[in-house]
């Protein structure tokens, strides 16, 4: 009988045993699991995070251009309005220039 119950403990023993091992090389692959999922998901936030800053340029560019487009419009046409004076508006716009010159300058 004595005999029976130690190897009733020593088969316990190497079932409990065994229980660990599992339950180690368990933990260590939900472990393994969950670092790949963690990188996956890191992955995926930057991945979404770079697309919604590519997004976000895209649309503040076109808001500056359309922003910029009066603008340059109006530069365009006082470009096209200088360029086609005639000899005697060109010369009053000299004189103009050289007239604010020489006021701001205090008669250089």
């Amino acid at each position: 009988m004595a005999l029976e119950v130690i190897n009733s403990l020593k088969d316990a023993e190497n079932q409990a045993e065994e229980i660990v091992n599992k339950a180690q090389a368990d933990r260590k692959e939900i472990i393994k699991k969950a670092e790949e999922k963690a990188k996956e998901e890191y992955t995926r936030i930057i991945a979404e995070a770079n697309s919604q800053v590519v997004s976000i340029m895209d649309t503040a560019v076109k808001e500056g251009e359309q922003k910029a487009a009066p603008i340059k419009e109006k530069g365009s046409q006082e470009e096209e309005a200088i360029l086609n004076l005639t000899g005697v508006e060109f010369d009053k716009a000299v004189n103009m220039v050289i007239e604010r010159i020489v006021n701001t300058n205090g008669n250089s």
